[in-house]
């Protein structure tokens, strides 16, 4: 009879262990690193737990696999990380996960414990993972955030093409000296021409646009305004004219432009489109700019990681 238990509890140890090597075999190596199935399972526990439909889900293997991706990169980012000597301190965890519980109105440990059970975590590995992604994120601001460069002229491009997006309309403000041709003869024509080319050389050299206005311009309603004009909207303006200074910066000057009605020189005075760094605005374009930066380089950096490394799925 003892021979009799001796060998039932033998077949059971036997059984055990091979029941334990298929659960929990070896899912992919990165270089001399392994991650296991067990560990990728833990990785989808909390998306079980947050849906009762999952485990039926054909997005299930999808997700998998998408989780191992993650997993092979945090695996390199942490190999990464040991090549410049970047650990994160026991102080630093502590401090997030003040942080983390006055954010989340978490008023104990034990409360945080019972929300971590509820994910099926413990404080342990939640500190071990929260130490992990303080080392990845150190290596990110040195790898990639630190290498990240926004230019004024960069900022300044996208306010000005993504006006919509912060709730403005495109407009311009001009003013303009005017040289009439209702009217006149060809002759008559081409010696206004030339009055507006003498005119425009006299601002190239230098001469004040409101002193030529009232010397030259034939346009009774803005002669004695600077030849201010007023705001126009995107076609509002006359064809010739908003395709010469819709390019235009605050304070530049037209060259001669040829309507029906004859010829402008025109000043562009202000525009909508124009963005300064006091602003609000200005900030939230260079995040904007920033974010976008930073998904390429890291995407780009991570798979130069990937290039360089070994890296065997067997999943």
């Amino acid at each position: 009879m003892k021979k009799l238990l001796f060998s039932f509890f033998l077949i059971l140890i036997i059984l055990q262990k091979a029941y334990s090597v298929i659960i929990d075999r070896i899912v992919a190596i990165v270089n001399d690193e392994v991650i296991t199935l067990s560990e990728l399972q833990e990785a989808i526990l909390p998306f079980i737990k947050s849906s009762t439909d999952f485990v039926l889900s054909s997005d299930r293997e999808k997700l998998q696999k998408q989780l191992l991706n993650k997993m092979i990169e945090k695996k390199l980012e942490l190999q990464e990380a040991r090549k410049f000597h970047i650990t994160a301190t026991n102080e630093e965890v502590e401090k997030t996960i003040k942080n983390i519980m006055e954010e989340n109105g978490i008023l104990s440990i034990e409360d945080l414990e019972r929300d971590l059970e509820l994910q099926g975590m413990s404080l342990d590995t939640f500190k071990k993972r929260l130490k992990e992604e303080i080392i990845i994120m150190k290596l990110v601001n040195r790898q990639v955030k630190s290498k990240i460069q926004i230019t004024e002229s960069e900022i300044k491009s996208y306010y000005k093409n993504h006006l919509e997006e912060f709730g403005v309309k495109e407009k311009i403000h001009i003013a303009h000296i005017f040289f009439s041709t209702v009217g006149l003869d060809k002759k008559e024509i081409e010696n206004k021409r030339k009055t507006a080319e003498e005119v425009l050389k006299k601002l190239k050299k230098g001469e004040k646009f409101e002193d030529l206005v009232k010397k030259y311009s034939e346009d009774p309603f803005t002669k004695e305004s600077s030849g201010d004009l007023g705001w126009f909207e995107r076609n509002q303006l006359l064809p010739e004219i908003e395709k010469a200074v819709l390019s235009l910066d605050p304070g530049e000057i037209s060259g001669i432009i040829k309507t029906k009605i004859g010829f402008h020189i025109v000043k562009v005075l202000e525009k909508t489109g124009e963005i300064h760094p006091d602003s609000p605005e200005w900030k939230e374009v260079k995040k904007i700019l920033f974010k976008k930066k930073f998904e390429e380089k890291y995407a780009k950096w991570i798979n130069e990681l990937k290039n360089k490394a070994a890296i065997k799925i067997l999943y």
